[in-house]
């Protein structure tokens, strides 16, 4: 990690620059989150599961990024300038040159009568955090389209077992179980694994869920896991208005890719459910400041990383591909910059990013491929 001194002399200089002390000290959360270190990110290990890397087509994904991106851009088209952080298509989207746009009829931006319960799972440290990031945007424009979306309760430094259950509660509290509605699942990050573990850990919930979309999830883990230690993760309690619960401090535990790979190993997930991936695959230019440390740290085993995830990680096994997003971690779901603008110029200064956009995108195409699917039957 870069030394607390350095960490110190940089709220001193951010406080006299006339930030206050609170956006200071976040400052300082973010850099020491993201500092460096010493030790090799991915230790040498005999002990460890056979692994391989093989193109997505033999791996079972279904590749639909073309598809995805057609729709993206039409709406985009329609309206991108006038929501916030507009992003031409291709600034927005990685074009990897096989996922070339095909051609099909302008849709037709009609609001949703889709019956679902749309659940979002927050990542790492989002309960910490919530109150420091309260933009809605997002939420409001698909809400104002039909899609409500709701974020579970669940803990921002706990292991993806304890956020099983509680996801599970969540569920159960708010009637999401008994309502006769299906659910889609969206998992951001960590959620996305804290979502596996609840599938598995409560088998009834395969014929509730109808869809599973990940945004940057954390499939294989992430190696920077195994250097962070839970002291740098306590930091967060520091965020303003944080209110991170007791925790049972299983956080990093669940990151680690050998604690990924292994439960993927041993639990199939739900064959019965529709599985979606979105990776952030950002340009190297396209990193925030405070991220560039880390977004290193992982090039030193693949460049082509987020700052906390490579993005080969970030695909569910068995699942439809829609995007490769150029944007870092923190600029998918976490929109700082919107309600801190000093924050931004220091720090997060690549954190703009088109959510409403790329939000609207991800629900029309799941409803249109779920219910194509369901007519098949």
């Amino acid at each position: 990690m870069l030394n607390f001194t350095l960490q110190a002399l940089l709220a001193w200089r951010a406080c006299h620059k006339g930030i206050s002390p609170r956006i200071g000290f976040f400052l300082v959360v973010l850099i020491t989150l993201d500092g460096c270190s010493s030790p090799p990110i991915q230790p040498h290990t005999t002990a460890t599961m056979p692994l391989v890397m093989l193109p997505a087509s033999t791996a079972g994904i279904k590749d639909e990024r073309a598809e995805f991106r057609q729709l993206y851009c039409d709406i985009n088209r329609q309206v991108g300038k006038q929501l916030p952080d507009y992003r031409p298509c291709d600034a927005a989207l990685i074009n990897t040159g096989t996922n070339a746009a095909i051609s099909s009829p302008a849709i037709v931006r009609t609001r949703s009568d889709w019956d679902v319960d749309i659940v979002m799972v927050p990542g790492l440290g989002w309960e910490c955090i919530k109150n420091y990031v309260k933009n809605r945007s997002m939420f409001e424009h698909i809400a104002a389209l039909g899609y409500e979306l709701t974020v579970a309760q669940t803990e921002g430094l706990s292991s993806s077992g304890r956020n099983a259950d509680l996801l599970h509660a969540h569920l159960v509290e708010h009637g999401l179980l008994d309502n006769g509605k299906k659910i889609v699942l969206i998992g951001y990050s960590k959620g996305l694994p804290d979502i596996f573990e609840a599938l598995v850990r409560y088998p009834r919930l395969a014929g509730q869920i109808t869809a599973v979309v990940g945004i940057a999830g954390a499939v294989g883990g992430s190696p920077l896991a195994n250097i962070t230690t839970r002291e740098t993760l306590d930091l967060f309690h520091m965020v303003p208005g944080s209110e991170c619960s007791n925790n049972d401090g299983g956080a990093l535990e669940s990151l680690k890719p050998s604690i990924r790979q292994q439960w993927l190993a041993e639990h199939p997930l739900p064959a019965t459910i529709h599985y979606y991936s979105l990776a952030t695959y950002p340009e190297p230019d396209n990193i925030s400041f405070a991220l560039a440390s880390s977004y290193k740290q992982l090039s030193a085993i693949d460049p082509r990383n987020d700052s906390q995830l490579i993005f080969y990680d970030q695909i569910i096994p068995g699942s439809t591909l829609l995007a490769y997003l150029n944007a870092d971690h923190l600029a998918m779901a976490v929109p700082i910059a919107r309600d801190h603008a000093i924050v931004a110029g220091l720090s997060l200064d690549r954190n703009a990013f088109p959510r409403e956009v790329l939000f609207e995108a991800i629900m029309r195409y799941v409803e249109a491929d779920i219910t194509n699917a369901v007519h098949k039957r």
